[in-house]
């Protein structure tokens, strides 16, 4: 039978896995397979799937969390915060990379700044998705 806790398990593993799998994976591999302006492209359609896959899987995950309140808000906080980094920040730093791109050496450091941040975001998701794992094994 599944229960509850199999399902927020589940869900969290594949929060986790996917945060580990994209970054040290699929993006270095694009980026030896493709030359820049492939990968470029090739990233942009990808990443907005892979940002939907994490709002969604956290997002049914901390629902699946409602008994575990220090779980659901930690796993909704990577569903929302995914949320803003897909509305907000790639549009704006694929804006600034394009700038660059033309020649913009201030929009080249705004992106430089940007993806800094999502990276940093992500690894903070990465932790708050292992914590919640441990949690769940406890």
């Amino acid at each position: 039978m599944i229960t509850q806790d199999i399902i927020r398990t589940l869900l969290t593993s594949c929060v986790f896995g996917s945060i580990i799998f994209f970054p040290l994976v699929v993006a270095p591999v694009v980026f030896k397979v493709l030359d820049g302006d492939e990968a470029s492209r090739f990233l942009r359609v990808l990443f907005p799937r892979y940002y939907l896959f994490l709002i969604m899987f956290s997002g049914f995950a901390a629902f699946s969390s409602w008994d575990h309140p220090g779980q659901a808000i930690g796993l909704g906080f990577i569903s929302l915060s995914t949320l803003f980094v897909l509305q907000v920040a790639v549009p704006k730093i694929n804006e600034w990379r394009d700038a660059e791109m033309d020649g913009d050496k201030a929009a080249g450091e705004k992106f430089k700044k940007g993806h800094r941040g999502t990276v940093i975001l992500n690894i903070s998701q990465l932790i708050i998705a292992g914590s919640v794992l441990m949690m769940i094994a406890g």
